[in-house]
């Protein structure tokens, strides 16, 4: 095991931390479990940019969402953002990149995003994904009820026989 040492010099910003070989080697494990289903289901990983113009990442967020981007003013003066989730950069990667003949698409994911913290112990503001998008299905019903089955069994995968889901859409919210 590594040893604890202080060093009041050197220190991390607020928010982050390391990872040393035994937690990165239980993150790969699981890892290759989550892949293993979407594979099997035919899911192909993508990797998105890790910032993205602010603009891009605003579409369709509430205020809340837009006061967690931690933001950058690019050289040319344009204002761009580290990706605080998976969604939005993947719908700009199907919107700028997939044609209509080639839907539907099934897209995975393992990445890490970013966001503001707050100032309380144990915050973070950076988050590991995984994650999946079926972009373009005909009948919606029977590619939400794929994603769920596909999460269901990476769950029992994993170990896990308890377990809740939390389903929502921005929908409900619009109204």
């Amino acid at each position: 095991m590594f040893e604890s040492k202080e060093n009041t010099n050197v220190r991390l910003p607020f928010g982050l931390r390391d990872i040393f070989p035994f937690e990165s080697s239980e993150r790969n494990a699981i890892k290759r479990i989550i892949s293993s289903q979407f594979q099997r289901w035919g899911y192909g990983e993508v990797k998105t940019p890790v910032m993205e113009y602010t603009e891009n990442i605003s579409i369709g967020v509430g205020k809340d969402w837009k006061d967690k981007l931690i933001n950058f003013i690019d050289a040319d003066g344009s204002l761009i953002s580290l990706r605080a989730d998976m969604t939005i950069p993947i719908a700009r990667l199907a919107g700028m990149r997939i044609k209509k003949d080639q839907l539907p698409a099934r897209f995975c994911y393992f990445s890490d995003v970013f966001r503001q913290s707050g100032t309380q112990i144990g915050d973070k503001r950076v988050y590991s994904q995984a994650g999946l998008e079926f972009i373009g299905s005909k009948n919606q019903i029977n590619a939400d009820a794929e994603v769920l089955i596909v999460l269901i069994r990476i769950m029992r995968d994993l170990g896990l026989s308890e377990f809740k889901l939390g389903l929502g859409h921005i929908g409900f919210i619009e109204g």
